[in-house]
C-alpha cells in the first residue's frame, strides 16, 4: 500500500520547477489546503509523464490528459493547475507552454442545494454542543468549512452596532459577519476551552477542514453536507430583502455570479413573478397558478384563492380578477 508521501512524491527532474512554483503560490497568499491540492495535481502529472517539465510537449500533455478517466470537475481543476504551472515555467525559463491548448469543459449549471430545515433540526437534535456550534456557523452565518475551523477568540470583536465575527476566507481575505451578543458569548466560551480555538485539534492547533467536513457529514442526515449549510444560509439571507449584493458580501464571494448559484429563490417569488407578467386576454392565463375551484372565496376585501400547492392569495376586484374568475370559477360559485 502506498503512503500519502508516496502518492505526493515528485520525480527529481520536476522537483526544482515545482518547488519554485509552490513558493510563488505561497507568496500570493494561497491557503495551505489549496497549495496541497495543487501539489497533488502536479505530482500526478509528473509521475505520469516522467520526462522533465521543460521537455513536455503539447502533444504529450494532451495525450496523457485524454487517457485520464476524470469527472468534469476534476478535469477542470487539473487543467487550471497545469496552466498555472506551465505559465510559471515559461516565465522563468522561456520554454513553450504546452498547456495553452488545454480547454476546460464548461461547468455544468448548478442548482442551489440548501439543506432543508428538517435535516438541520434532526442533526441538531443528535449533535453534541461543539458539533451543534459547527452547524450554526454554517447554516446561520454561511461560513465555509475551512472558515469554521479557523474561528478564534481574537476574531470576535465588539463594534458600535454590536459584536462581529472576523472570518478568514479564501486567499486570506477577511470579512465581518454580524452576530448576536448571545452567540458571541457562546463562541468565546468555547474558544476559552480550546486554547483560543473554537474547534481545537489534539495537537493544540485548530481542527483540519477535512476532519470537520467528515464530522458534519456524519451529523447531517442523508446526502446533506457542510457546504449545503452554506447554501441554506444564502437562500434564507436572500429571502429577507432580495439583496444579492448583501448576501455576496456576507458569503465572501468575489463575484455576484457565484452568489447567485448559492441562493435559491423561494417558490412563492417565482409564482408571483410569473403571475405579474401574465396577460389578461384570450391567449394567456390571467393568473399563472393552479387554483382549485373549491378553494375560491369571494369576500368584501376581494377574492381569496388557495393554489394547489397551498399558497394563499387575496386579489382585489379589478379587470384582471374578473378575467381570472371567468376561467377559474363558475359564475354560480362567484355569486355566493
Amino acid at each position: 500500500m502506498r503512503t500519502n508521501n508516496q502518492k505526493l512524491s515528485i520525480p527529481t527532474c520536476w522537483d526544482h520547477a515545482v518547488s519554485s512554483w509552490l513558493s510563488c503560490l505561497q507568496a500570493k497568499g494561497l491557503s495551505s489546503s489549496t497549495i496541497i491540492l495543487y501539489r497533488s495535481r502536479i505530482s500526478q502529472l509528473a509521475r505520469g509523464l516522467g520526462s522533465s517539465p521543460e521537455s513536455v510537449s503539447t502533444e504529450q500533455l494532451e495525450q496523457w490528459c485524454g487517457q485520464q478517466k476524470w469527472a468534469s470537475e476534476t478535469r477542470r481543476s487539473a487543467y487550471i493547475v497545469y496552466g498555472q504551472f506551465f505559465t510559471h515555467l515559461h516565465e522563468r525559463t522561456g520554454v513553450t507552454n504546452p498547456a495553452r491548448s488545454l480547454t476546460s469543459p464548461p461547468p455544468p449549471p448548478r442548482e442551489p442545494r440548501p439543506a432543508p430545515e428538517e435535516a438541520i433540526t434532526e442533526a441538531l437534535g443528535k449533535a453534541d454542543p461543539r458539533v451543534s456550534l459547527m452547524i450554526h456557523l454554517g447554516a446561520t452565518l454561511g461560513l465555509r468549512i475551512g472558515e469554521i475551523v479557523l474561528v478564534h477568540r481574537d476574531d470576535i470583536e465588539q463594534e458600535v452596532m454590536g459584536p462581529v465575527l472576523r472570518v478568514h476566507g479564501k486567499g486570506n481575505k477577511k470579512r465581518s459577519v454580524p452576530i448576536s451578543q448571545e452567540f458571541a458569548s457562546e463562541l468565546l466560551e468555547w474558544c476559552e476551552r480550546g486554547n483560543g480555538w473554537a474547534f481545537p485539534s489534539q495537537r493544540g492547533q485548530h481542527l483540519q477542514p477535512h476532519s470537520a467536513s467528515a464530522i458534519l457529514s456524519a451529523a447531517l442526515p442523508g446526502k446533506w453536507t457542510a457546504h449545503t449549510l452554506r447554501h441554506r444560509f444564502a437562500t434564507m439571507a436572500y429571502e429577507v430583502d432580495r439583496d444579492i449584493l448583501t448576501v455576496q458580501r456576507l458569503l465572501g464571494h468575489a463575484s455576484v455570479a457565484t452568489t447567485m448559484r448559492y441562493a435559491k429563490p423561494p417558490r412563492e417569488a417565482l409564482v408571483r413573478a410569473v403571475q405579474g407578467a401574465s396577460l389578461c386576454d384570450s391567449r394567456s392565463p390571467a393568473i399563472a397558478v393552479d387554483f382549485r375551484r373549491s378553494d375560491v372565496t369571494v369576500t368584501a376585501e376581494g377574492v381569496r384563492l388557495l393554489s394547489a400547492d397551498g399558497i394563499e392569495y387575496t386579489l382585489q376586484f379589478d379587470d384582471a380578477v374578473l378575467c381570472a374568475l371567468a376561467r377559474q370559477v363558475d359564475p354560480e360559485d362567484a355569486k355566493k
